[in-house]
């Protein structure tokens, strides 16, 4: 499933105060992650992808990704356990004169696709198991 924030960072949004826009996602895995910065943005505009305190994106925490006339892409790997959890993406441009739509692209995909050795685990488990109920138990 492909999410889709966009992020209106107005003009000179400072460090202290960033903007914020939230989104629920599903259970699953997230896989890859898009951001687009528009020309014109001059690396002046940062933004952040946050689990209440934990910093999902970029990495290493503290860090802030920003850009110019480019799309980023990174493959990530990060498992939403919950039916749904909420993140918050964050954008601040202090210093610009201009607003600037920031597009961030999420995709996730089911946990048994994005980890399909979960599925031949199981299988290998099962066949065990009735191995061991065939000749009387584990020994």
């Amino acid at each position: 499933m492909l999410y889709v924030v966009e992020l209106n960072v107005p003009a000179n949004t400072p460090d202290i105060n960033p903007v914020k826009e939230t989104i629920e996602i599903e259970r699953g895995v997230i896989t890859s992650i898009e951001v687009h910065f528009p020309p014109g943005v001059r690396g002046m505009v940062k933004t952040a992808m946050f689990k209440g305190h934990y910093q999902v994106f970029p990495r290493p925490p503290g860090t802030w990704l920003t850009g110019d006339a480019e799309t980023i892409r990174a493959d990530v790997f990060y498992e939403v356990t919950g039916i749904r959890e909420r993140f918050t993406i964050y954008g601040k441009s202090p210093g610009t004169n201009y607003p600037h739509l920031i597009t961030w692209r999420i995709n996730v995909l089911p946990r048994q696709i994005a980890m399909p050795w979960l599925a031949f685990s199981r299988l290998v488990e099962a066949i065990y198991n009735f191995i061991s109920m065939l000749s009387g138990g584990r020994r």
